[in-house]
């Protein structure tokens, strides 16, 4: 009967960790839920990623949402898996990969790569913007 009860103080000391931001030694790195929550909302590129907006829901979940648009193009929905700490990844039909890390309250490191090999990376910041 001992065995359930140390399942059941794992799930508790993960619980509390997941509750206090605190992280348990587990040997591999795992999503942070506050974290990737700081990537829901309205972003805007500049510089070399001008003209790019992306809205990003529910990035703490297991089935995070994104809408991408660029310039003129009609918005895409890629599909979007997340990584460890605050990072979502999402692939686009085109090929392209780009991914968007938690940097600020207000600010998300952007990188976008071809689907070609030799394909440059393109690196960005994305700005909040203000919801309508």
């Amino acid at each position: 009967m001992r065995a359930p009860r140390l399942l059941l103080s794992a799930a508790l000391a993960a619980a509390l960790a997941g509750c206090t931001g605190l992280s348990l030694p587990t040997g591999k790195s795992s999503p942070d839920p506050v974290g990737l929550a700081k990537l829901d909302g309205l972003w805007r590129g500049a510089g070399k990623a001008d003209g790019l907006t992306v809205r990003i829901a529910r990035a703490g979940s297991s089935q995070p949402r994104m809408m991408y648009g660029f310039r003129d193009e009609a918005a895409t929905q890629p599909q979007c898996t997340v990584r460890a700490p605050a990072t979502l990844s999402c692939k686009h039909e085109s090929g392209l990969t780009t991914t968007y890390t938690q940097s600020g309250d207000s600010t998300l490191d952007f990188t976008a790569q071809g689907p070609k090999e030799g394909d440059e990376v393109l690196r960005a910041q994305l700005s909040r913007m203000r919801e309508p």
